[in-house]
């Protein structure tokens, strides 16, 4: 299904559920409960006195304006940075961060997190944002017009490199998927990719299944998915090599039937 085409979502995060609370508050018990004056101290945090929005005073890498940057710039860094320190951190820990853990990471305040992020959905869905932009928009499905053997090693060369990439934060991801709406729509955006490039590749054989096109279509899905090489890499522990290998001789057997 093209990336354009609404999608209606078989994940349960993404159904109505009773509402729970996802301030970031929660996570830092640690740290104790930030009070409103917290809040209104990281918002004072990130304003300057410069009426222009610009300063030559910048000292520090995150929280405080460089020299000639404009405050929508220094805040849309320090969303990136906190994105990415959460990224490290879900990539070193089964745990979810705490709002404490992604401050020390990201070298801001609590308080800064805070004022950027006000919920758990908000900095997730950065996160999300970040990690697709990182890892998968630069892919490209493999063309069509090479022999079928060529498309299907190169499917496989290309998709054992990205999911050893992510399969880290995949992983938290899946779990988190359950409470935070902003991450089941990231894996379902990145499922459709995954699908999408698989319908570009394999048209052929997709056209020429006829009635069979949804079937086959399921099985190739299925075939090339995270959750394929999940099993064969961390289930089964196979080696990255030898996994590549089982994948391709699934996709080949499908293929030609």
């Amino acid at each position: 299904m093209p990336l354009g085409t609404a999608m209606t979502s078989t994940n349960p995060a993404l159904r109505p559920s009773a509402p729970h609370s996802t301030t970031l508050r929660v996570l830092d018990a640690d740290a104790g409960h930030p009070t409103d004056a917290d809040h209104r101290a990281g918002a004072a945090d990130t304003r300057t006195s410069d009426p222009a929005g610009v300063t030559s005073a910048a000292t520090t890498e995150h929280g405080r304006l460089r020299k000639g940057e404009a405050s929508k710039q220094r805040g849309e860094r320090t969303r990136a940075t906190i994105a990415q320190a959460v990224i490290d951190l879900l990539g070193e820990s089964e745990n979810p961060p705490t709002a404490k853990e992604i401050a020390a990471r990201a070298g801001v305040s609590v308080r800064l997190v805070f004022h950027h992020f006000e919920d758990l959905d908000a900095l997730y869905g950065a996160v999300a944002r970040a990690q697709i932009e990182r890892h998968w928009r630069a892919i490209r499905p493999v063309p069509p017009d090479l022999p079928l053997f060529k498309r299907i090693d190169r499917t496989v060369a290309q998709r054992a490199a990205l999911f050893d990439t992510i399969s880290q934060v995949r992983r938290r991801a899946v779990v988190l998927a359950a409470r935070h709406r902003a991450v089941a729509e990231g894996l379902d955006e990145t499922n459709a990719m995954l699908r999408t490039w698989l319908e570009v590749t394999f048209a052929e054989e997709l056209r020429a299944a006829g009635h069979d096109r949804r079937e086959l279509g399921a099985a190739l899905e299925a075939v090339g998915s995270w959750e394929m090489w999940e099993r064969l890499r961390h289930a089964q522990g196979l080696p990255s090599a030898t996994a590549r290998r089982v994948v391709a001789r699934m996709l080949t057997a499908v293929l030609e039937r």
